[in-house]
Formats: C-alpha cells, sequence, structure tokens
C-alpha cells in the first residue's frame, strides 16, 4: 500500500476511493491527474465538483533598471548630533517622534509617536549588554529617498545609549515603494572589496534573498518597514524577493504621501489578503567596471497597477 501511494506520490500526488481492490477491500490511491478534468475520471469520483480555480501565478508587470554603483554609502555620523542616540525601552512613550525604530532582532519599539512595545526582557535588574538599532525618519521622506539611521552602543536595564552612529539618504530603487544604499568591507571605489546592497521597504509578509548567512535568512522583516542585506563582489550575483500585501503597502507609502482612506474595514481586511512582489537581480560580471541589476514588479496584473496608481506609484 506504501508503494503505491509512493508511486503516484512521484506522479504528481494521489487522491483516494474507499472500496474493492486486487489486493481485497480498503483505500487505493489514484493518481491526481486521473482524477482532475481531463483525466481518466475514476467512477468513484465522479461526483466530485472539478476545483475551484486559483489565483492566477504572480506575472512581470515592469521593470526598472537599478543604477546599483551610484547608489549612496553608508557613513558614520558624530553620535552627539544623532537624534535616537538614547532610548528608554520599558514601552513609554518614545523619546524622538517621526521614526519608525526597531532593534537589530526586528523587534519594533516605536512607529511615528506610538510606542509599540517594549524591550523583551526589559528590567532595570539586567546588567549592560551589547545593542543595535536603526530608524527610519519621516522628515524628508519622497518618493525619490529617505533617511535611515544605525546605532551601536550598549543597554542597561531599559535604557540604551549609542556609542556609534551612522546615516545615509537611502535613493529610491522603485519610487516610493523600495530604497537602497550601500556598505562596503573597504573603499567602495576598489573593485576588491565586498560589498552589501541594503534593502529598505514596507514589512513584508514574504522575503527572501541570496544571502547565505544564517542570521540574514532568519532575520524578521515584519512591521514599519523591511532591511534586508545582499553581498556581492567582481564575478557574483544576488537576487531578492519580496512580497508585499497591500494593507502594508498602503501603510508605507502613507508615510511620506497622502494616499486614500479606506472605505470601511472590510476593504482594509481583503488588502492584507492581496500581494504584490519586487524581484531585484544583481550581477558584476568580472569583465565589468561596476555591477548592473534590475527590479521587477509582479503581482495579478491590472488589479496591481490599479491599487498602486491609487497611492501614486507608476508601475513603468
Amino acid at each position: 500500500m506504501l508503494g503505491a501511494w509512493a508511486l503516484c506520490a512521484a506522479a504528481g500526488g494521489c487522491a483516494s476511493k474507499v472500496g474493492a481492490t486486487s489486493r481485497g477491500r480498503g483505500v487505493e490511491a489514484i493518481p491526481l491527474r486521473d482524477a482532475m478534468p481531463g483525466g481518466v475520471r475514476p467512477a468513484a469520483l465522479r461526483h466530485v465538483r472539478d476545483p475551484l480555480p486559483a489565483l492566477a501565478r504572480p506575472g512581470v508587470l515592469g521593470s526598472l533598471a537599478v543604477p546599483v554603483a551610484d547608489l549612496p554609502i553608508l557613513e558614520q555620523v558624530p553620535v552627539s548630533s544623532a537624534p535616537l542616540r538614547a532610548l528608554h525601552l520599558d514601552g513609554g512613550r518614545p523619546k524622538v517622534k517621526g521614526y519608525a525604530l526597531r532593534l537589530e532582532d526586528g523587534q519594533e519599539v516605536a512607529s511615528g509617536d506610538r510606542a509599540l512595545s517594549s524591550l523583551h526582557g526589559c528590567a532595570r535588574s539586567v546588567g549592560s549588554r551589547h545593542l543595535r538599532w536603526e530608524g527610519v525618519s519621516d522628515v524628508g521622506w519622497t518618493a525619490a529617498e529617505l533617511a535611515f539611521e544605525t546605532y551601536e552602543g550598549s543597554s542597561a536595564g531599559c535604557s540604551a545609549s549609542a556609542k556609534r552612529a551612522s546615516r545615509v539618504r537611502a535613493r529610491a530603487l522603485v519610487p516610493g515603494v523600495l530604497y537602497a544604499f550601500r556598505t562596503c568591507s573597504g573603499p567602495c571605489s576598489d573593485p576588491r572589496s565586498r560589498q552589501l546592497l541594503h534593502l529598505l521597504g514596507p514589512g513584508a509578509r514574504w522575503l527572501t534573498h541570496s544571502a547565505p548567512e544564517v542570521a540574514a535568512q532568519t532575520r524578521v522583516h515584519t512591521g514599519s518597514f523591511s532591511h534586508a542585506t545582499l553581498p556581492f563582489g567582481r564575478a557574483e550575483s544576488a537576487s531578492a524577493a519580496i512580497t508585499v500585501d497591500y494593507a502594508s503597502l498602503h501603510e508605507f507609502i502613507g508615510r511620506h504621501r497622502q494616499v486614500p482612506d479606506w472605505e470601511d474595514d472590510g476593504q482594509r481586511l481583503l488588502a492584507a489578503s492581496r500581494y504584490a512582489q519586487i524581484q531585484l537581480d544583481v550581477v558584476w560580471m568580472s569583465s565589468d567596471a561596476a555591477p548592473s541589476g534590475r527590479a521587477y514588479w509582479m503581482g495579478e496584473g491590472q488589479h496591481v497597477r490599479h491599487f498602486l496608481a491609487s497611492h501614486g506609484v507608476e508601475v513603468p
């Protein structure tokens, strides 16, 4: 019996019927190709209705060239001038308004002027430990660029103070939706330097990319924004695919421009079950002086185009 299931599983899956078989009464494995429309349907399955039509596989709606070599580089700034150099992580109102702020492990601390959560395990008695945090600023955020800041320091109990701070105005790869910047292991002008392409976008329902490190693969990307890193160098390639629901797109785009209100709660709930996807491919040929890349909008055709257009996002 197990052999029958193994054989039809290899053929694409199985249905079943109960009744007499060549080996006596029991359950007979039936290849799904014989149980589906167009196949030879067994008598026991003739009453089964045809499967409901599934959503179409996302198609490519448009693409944009990505000037990877021209993307800005994250630079260190004086800690004394950094707005998020001190944090209070006990769940109280954040000290600085106008930021989406999260810890390195993906836990979101604040969004705008709202405190979202307290630091996991935060207690006044907890000793000092190393901590990294990062934030996206609402100030000066446009379809073309946004300000991103990252900090490194230590926490004592429910407070944290930075020892290093860095800042960059990330440039849009997909205007209003996906932004990027670079960091390098050495001078970025040196082709021998390993580079990291950093992607900033809406909180993702699903995000996959080519970074081999376990920490990069398991990083949390939900919340007000996602931050993924792709390592690449000469004679290498990198890729990422970001799947975002309409509700997250609505929230993210609404941080920097006027977007239409939801008509009712039903429309809001429906938006959480509809998706668009951005795929990014970067290639650096050994014979080329610089890498090249391309971003692709993917989704359910005109429906995605209509939603994005209503939010001021053009699909090429």
